[in-house]
């Protein structure tokens, strides 16, 4: 599903308004009608519920009115606080407030004299708190009256449902500028905004439910939106099949290029991940003098002898590594391959000479000199680094990295034409065409040694059974977080081990390919 920026929200509106007739009252209506939906089944009878609702003068506000409004239809006597003057709410969010007002409820005022002692007993009295505060439309600092009721509602043990994004949150970049509702859901409208599901504000953001309010797909094609969040629809579809009439061979032959004193385990996890994913065939290229190393560990695959010096490939392999690629599908290079001067002469000429699609990975970026070799490549590319690696091949930080994920991602697989998978928390996925995937799976549990070689293998080995490079990436990012989540579920984020995800992805495959209902809810 597409992710937008608070800009593109308010076109695609204003579009669905002005050209296709649907009013703006009805929309907030209908966003109202999908938070009810999200509060009764969050808690079932809604009626032993006590509700304390939160209300901006904009159209979040105005969302919250008319939650209001079907809570007491619903038989239930929610307490609203006005964060603002009532002179101050406008247009469809004035008619919800008099709506509210004919109806007889009791709006309780910010500047009135015992406002606190009143919010401090409801806060205490409540158990579900919805935020109608600020919406999509916020930038800059809050007043220091916003910022103490935020910090209020912070400060207590409560749910708290936030209506299309967390008050204090920019909706387009995750920043916080200074305090900002920490949600246990959040109800966002039509499409995930990119502040919701980046960091930090995807830390903010709780469960995100994201609700159909009716927009018309027409409505959003001339906008050309490029970015999207990956979800399991998504993945589900891109699973590789299994014929009853095949194979080893219809599944793929994958060469996996490693092997450096110390580092055999990178290649084996690798290797191991990718037979897991369901490729027929893996070789696995190292250094000839460990090979015997790798012959002990590794049952299944196959070992390929590469000329070496001091357990380091030798650039005389060159030839050994050409004549194994030509009939392989797809070549992963670089994890635990060491940074000799020798091997990394060897994987130059290689990639300028390599006719398959390359995963590269690890100090297979390390060793690469000149990146000029992308643009050159006879085959599609595919780089995974992390954000220490992407900040060292593009000159910059890894602050400058972080904090600006999607912009680095994106500039790098336009300039050298390859496909960027920027590893880390909310993974960024970037094609030279400009598209962007952001990944929702995984969990600080993964940050451990081996997780981005178990990543390299499968994006291999999804690669080797048929995907198209796009359709990999999309899948193998989502698959080794949602088995990373699995596997911590299990044994608890300090436990997990990259050989864990590894002999956990069938099982994640499987339940992804056998699921008939899927889930609508990211964390």
């Amino acid at each position: 599903m597409y992710a937008v920026s608070a800009k593109e929200m308010r076109e695609i509106e204003g579009k669905c308004i002005n050209e296709y007739g649907i009013s703006g009252l009805e929309l907030m209506e209908r966003a109202s009608i999908k938070v009810l939906e999200s509060i009764k089944g969050n808690l079932g009878d809604i009626r032993k519920g006590k509700f304390l609702l939160f209300v901006g003068k904009g159209n979040n506000g105005g969302d919250t009115l008319a939650v209001c409004r079907h809570l007491i239809n619903e038989g239930v006597c929610p307490r609203v606080f006005l964060i603002c003057k009532e002179e101050e709410i406008k247009g469809d969010a004035l008619i919800n407030l008099n709506l509210l007002k004919d109806m007889g409820q009791e709006m309780n005022l910010l500047g009135d004299k015992n406002i606190n002692k009143t919010l401090e007993k409801s806060l205490n009295w409540c158990t579900f708190i919805v935020d109608g505060i600020l919406g999509t439309g916020f930038r800059g600092e809050l007043t220091a009256d916003f910022s103490q009721i935020i910090c209020k509602i912070n400060a207590i043990n409560k749910t708290v449902l936030s209506i299309d994004i967390p008050s204090g949150l920019n909706a387009s970049t995750g920043i916080i500028p200074s305090v900002c509702i920490k949600a246990s859901i959040t109800v966002t409208f039509a499409f995930p905004k990119l502040g919701l599901i980046i960091h930090p504000g995807c830390q903010y953001t709780g469960v995100l439910e994201v609700a159909d309010i009716g927009i018309p797909t027409e409505c959003t094609k001339e906008f050309n939106l490029k970015i999207s969040l990956i979800d399991e629809y998504m993945v589900q579809k891109l699973i590789p099949k299994r014929e009853s009439d095949s194979n080893k061979g219809n599944y793929g032959r994958v060469l996996i290029v490693t092997g450096s004193a110390g580092m055999t385990g990178s290649g084996c996890l690798c290797a191991l991940s990718a037979l897991l994913s369901g490729a027929g065939l893996v070789y696995v290229a190292v250094p000839e003098e460990l090979a015997q190393i790798y012959s002990l560990k590794l049952t299944e695959p196959i070992i390929v002898k590469v000329p070496s010096i001091h357990e380091a490939m030798a650039l005389r392999g060159l030839e050994t590594l050409t004549l194994t690629a030509k009939n392989k599908d797809v070549v992963v290079l670089g994890p635990g391959i060491g940074r000799s001067f020798t091997t990394g002469r060897l994987i130059e000429e290689f990639v300028k000479v390599c006719e398959k699609p390359m995963v590269i990975d690890a100090d297979g970026l390390n060793l690469l000199g000149d990146l000029k070799v992308f643009k050159n490549a006879k085959a599609p590319v595919i780089i995974t680094p992390h954000p220490g690696e992407m900040a060292r091949i593009y000159g910059i930080t890894v602050d400058e990295v972080q904090n600006n994920r999607i912009e680095v991602a994106t500039k790098f697989a336009k300039e050298y034409n390859v496909i960027v998978v920027l590893k880390g928390s909310r993974t960024i996925v970037a094609f030279p065409d400009g598209r962007v995937y952001i990944n929702p799976t995984g969990n600080a549990g993964m940050a451990t040694a081996g997780t981005g070689d178990v990543l390299a293998g499968l994006i291999g080995g999804l690669l080797g059974q048929g995907l198209e490079p796009i359709q990999a990436c999309i899948a193998g990012v989502y698959l080794h977080g949602a088995t990373g989540d699995m596997v911590a579920a299990k044994k608890g984020q300090h436990g997990v081990i990259a050989g864990d995800i590894a002999e956990a992805l069938p099982y994640c495959i499987k339940n992804l390919a056998d699921t008939n209902s899927l889930q609508k809810s990211y964390k």
